[in-house]
C-alpha cells in the first residue's frame, strides 16, 4: 500500500494549507478527541516548518489516480493522508488510525480525484479544537462526498458534537428531503432547525426523480432576493457547478416579472409606488364629506397599507369578499361601514392606475395570477418549492399552487411564524394552504445558535399571542458559548469605531466570510468606508447581485437581508425610527425583527447602540442573559426599563 519514497512533485515548502472535503467530514466525527486533535494540529505545524522531515514519517501510497497521494504520521497510532496541490500548497485529505485510514484510501479508489477542492484554509498555528467553526461538507450518496463552496449561510450547526446538518441531515429531516407525497406539505421550524438546508436536499431531490409524463422541471420561490441568490451559489456548490436541468431559484417578484415581461406586459418600477400611494390619497379627497367622515381619524398610511396588505395581498376581487374577510392581526378593527368606503377609494384609485398604465410591486402577483387564466398554455411545474413562507403572502400562495402542472402536485412550503417581520404575521397565509395535521411537519432541533443567544432572542417572543403553540414546538440547543454581548457608546462614531476594531481582531482569527454586520443602509455605508480605510475586504449588499458566500469579505447586510443565513460572528446595530411611537417600535413585527438579527449569529454576538438613542427594544432583552460594556454601559444599564410602559 506504500513506500517511504517521496513522489515526484511533492513540496518542499508548504505556502498553503487547505482542508478538503473527506477531512473536513472526519474532523466533525473527531471533535471529542482534543488529544488527537492537538496531535493533529502539531502534524501541520511540522509540514509547514519542513515538508520533508523525517519525523513526519512520510509514506507514498499507491493510488489509481495521477494525483500523488501520501500519509503522514500524527501519533503512534493515527495517519494524516494528503496530496500536493500547485503551487506549494497542500490539501489534507482524511485522517484516522493507521489501518483505517489506510482502507480508507482503498475504497475511495480512482473517486479521491474527485475530492480535491479547496474547501477551507489552515493557515499555520491552526489549532483543531472543537469549538473551530469550519465548512460543511455534504453527502451525494453513501460512499463519495461533494464539496459545499465556503458559505457563510451554514457555520457551526452542531447537535451536541455531532457532524454539522448538512453533512448529516438527521432522520428527520432526511425523511422531510425524500419524503415522496403529493399536495402540501408545510414544514415549520425555528430559527437554525435547518428549514433552508432541508428545503435545498429536497429541490435537488425532486428534479432527480425521474418522469414519466409532463414537466421536469421543479420551482424554488421564496420572498426575499438575497436568499434566493444564496441558494443558487449553494445549489451550484452542491452539484460542482453541474446544476441538474429542471431547477428554477427564483424570488416570487422575479418570477412574476419575467413572466409579464416575456408576454409584453408593462411591468412596474420602484419610482411608482409613490405614485400608487399618492392616487390612493387623491381617491380619499374626492370623496363626499360624509363618506370621509365614516372612516374618522384613518390615517392616508392606514388606508394605504390597508388596501396593500388586506385586498392586493389576499387577492381579494369583489367588494364582499373585502367586507367578510377576516382582518385579525391588522391592529386596529373597521366596522362594515369603513370597509365599505375602503373598497371605494380603492376601486377609485385602481379605475385611474389601469387608465394610466402602471403598476408597483404590490400588483405583480394578482398581475400574473390574471394573465395565467388567460393564457391557453400556461408554464406548468412539476413540484415547487416555497422557502420563508412567513414572509408571503396568501396570494403568492395561490400563483404557487397555480403553476403545479397537478393542482395536487408537490408543493413544499417551509416556514418560521416567529421571524414573520409583516404586520398580519403569517396567519393569513396559512389560512390561505389550509394544511391539516398530517401535511404540517416540524423540525425542532435548534442546530445553528448557542443557548445563550437563543434564550436572549426567545425573550422578545414570549408573551405573542400568535407564536404561543409554535413556540412550544421547539427544543433550545444543547451547544453552549459565550454569552452575547451590548455594546453602550455614547456617539455614533465611537461605535462605528469599536465594531471596525473587533472586525479587524477577528478576521486574524477567522475567513472574513464568517463575519456579518447588520444594520441599515445608512449605517452600513458608513462603516464601509471605515472599513474599507482599514484595509478590510467587505463586500455592502444593496442588490442580491453583490452576494458572493465564497469570496474572503466580511457581509454588510440589512437584518431583512439575511433571512436564511447566518454567520458565526455577527454585530447587530439595531435601529431606532425618530417618526415612530413608542407602541410601534415595541409592536410584535419589532420584535420578530430584532430577533431575526440575533439569531443569525451561531457562535459570537454583539449588539451594538448609542445611548439615549436606542431602540426600546433593546431595554426588554434579559440583562442576564447579555454582558454589558462600552462607555455609556453603565448608564444604560442604570436606567434600563424607565421609559417602557408597565408590562412593556
Amino acid at each position: 500500500m506504500s513506500t517511504s519514497e517521496l513522489p515526484e512533485g511533492w513540496v518542499t515548502q508548504v505556502k498553503q494549507a487547505w482542508m478538503l472535503p473527506p477531512f473536513l467530514k472526519q474532523l466533525q466525527k473527531r471533535q471529542r478527541e482534543q488529544a488527537l486533535l492537538e496531535q493533529l494540529g502539531d502534524c501541520l505545524e511540522y509540514l509547514y516548518r519542513d515538508p520533508r522531515q523525517p519525523g513526519l514519517n512520510l509514506e507514498t501510497l499507491r493510488t489509481n489516480t495521477p494525483q500523488p497521494v501520501l500519509s503522514a504520521r500524527i501519533d503512534r497510532s493515527n495517519r494524516l493522508i494528503l496530496a500536493p496541490l500547485p503551487g506549494s500548497q497542500i490539501g489534507l485529505l482524511y485522517f484516522d488510525k493507521h489501518e483505517e485510514a489506510y482502507d480508507w484510501v482503498r475504497r475511495q479508489g480512482p473517486r479521491l480525484a474527485t475530492m480535491m477542492t479547496k474547501q477551507r484554509e489552515a493557515p499555520r498555528g491552526t489549532r483543531f479544537s472543537a469549538g473551530l467553526s469550519v465548512m460543511p461538507v455534504v453527502r451525494a450518496d453513501e460512499d463519495s462526498e461533494i464539496a459545499l463552496a465556503s458559505a457563510a449561510q451554514f457555520r457551526q450547526m452542531v447537535d451536541n458534537g455531532v457532524a454539522r446538518y448538512l453533512t448529516y441531515l438527521d432522520d428527520e429531516q432526511r425523511r422531510l428531503a425524500e419524503l415522496r407525497m403529493s399536495g402540501l406539505l408545510l414544514v415549520k421550524g425555528g430559527a437554525g432547525t435547518g428549514k433552508t438546508a432541508v428545503a435545498i436536499h429536497r429541490l435537488l431531490n425532486l428534479v432527480r426523480q425521474p418522469v414519466l409524463f409532463g414537466p421536469r422541471r421543479v420551482l424554488y420561490l421564496c420572498y426575499n432576493a438575497v436568499l434566493a441568490r444564496a441558494i443558487g451559489q449553494l445549489v451550484d456548490a452542491l452539484c460542482a457547478g453541474k446544476r441538474p436541468e429542471g431547477i428554477e431559484i427564483r424570488t416570487f417578484h422575479a418570477w412574476c416579472l419575467d413572466f409579464l415581461r416575456e408576454h409584453n406586459l408593462h411591468t412596474p418600477t420602484d419610482r411608482e409606488r409613490p405614485r400608487s400611494k399618492d392616487l390612493v390619497a387623491a381617491s380619499y379627497s374626492s370623496l363626499a364629506r360624509d363618506r370621509r367622515a365614516v372612516l374618522g381619524d384613518a390615517s392616508g398610511d392606514f388606508i394605504f397599507e390597508e388596501i396593500v396588505q388586506v385586498i392586493k395581498h389576499n387577492g381579494l376581487n369583489a367588494r364582499e369578499q373585502y367586507l367578510k374577510f377576516n382582518r385579525e392581526g391588522r391592529g386596529i378593527g373597521l366596522k362594515e361601514t369603513q370597509r365599505d368606503v375602503i373598497w371605494d377609494i380603492y376601486q377609485s384609485s385602481e379605475t385611474t392606475r389601469r387608465f394610466e398604465g402602471f403598476f408597483d410591486w404590490d400588483d405583480l402577483p394578482n398581475m400574473a395570477m390574471e394573465f395565467l387564466d388567460r393564457l391557453p398554455s400556461p408554464p406548468h411545474y412539476r413540484a415547487v418549492i416555497v422557502d420563508e413562507a412567513q414572509d408571503c403572502t396568501p396570494v403568492m400562495m395561490r400563483l404557487a399552487r397555480r403553476l403545479l402542472a397537478d393542482s395536487n402536485g408537490p408543493l413544499t412550503v417551509f416556514a418560521d411564524p416567529a421571524q414573520a417581520i409583516y404586520q398580519h404575521g403569517f396567519q393569513w397565509t396559512q389560512r390561505e394552504l389550509r394544511p391539516a395535521g398530517g401535511n404540517v411537519r416540524w423540525l425542532r432541533k435548534n442546530y445553528r445558535c448557542t443557548r445563550e443567544i437563543y434564550d436572549l432572542g426567545r425573550t422578545l417572543l414570549e408573551g405573542d399571542p400568535s407564536l404561543e403553540g409554535e413556540l412550544a414546538e421547539v427544543q433550545p440547543p444543547e451547544r453552549h458559548g459565550s454569552r452575547p454581548a451590548l455594546f453602550v457608546a455614547c456617539r455614533h462614531d465611537e461605535l462605528i469605531g469599536h465594531v471596525v476594531e473587533n472586525i479587524c481582531a477577528e478576521t486574524k482569527r477567522r475567513p472574513a466570510n464568517q463575519i456579518a454586520v447588520l444594520a441599515s443602509r445608512s449605517t452600513l455605508r458608513g462603516l464601509a468606508d471605515r472599513l474599507s480605510t482599514s484595509g478590510v475586504p467587505h463586500e455592502l449588499i444593496d442588490r442580491p447581485q453583490q452576494l458572493h458566500l465564497e469570496s474572503a469579505t466580511v457581509k454588510l447586510l440589512t437584518p431583512q437581508g439575511t433571512k436564511g443565513l447566518d454567520f458565526p460572528v455577527v454585530f447587530l446595530i439595531p435601529s431606532r425610527y425618530p417618526r415612530a411611537m413608542l407602541s410601534e417600535e415595541l409592536s410584535p413585527e419589532s420584535r420578530r425583527t430584532l430577533y431575526v438579527g440575533l439569531t443569525r449569529a451561531s457562535e459570537q454576538l454583539t449588539i451594538g447602540t448609542v445611548y439615549e438613542s436606542h431602540p426600546p427594544l433593546l431595554e426588554l432583552l434579559d440583562p442576564d442573559a447579555y454582558t454589558i460594556d462600552g462607555p455609556c454601559g453603565r448608564e444604560f444599564h442604570g436606567t434600563r426599563g424607565t421609559r417602557l410602559p408597565v408590562g412593556g
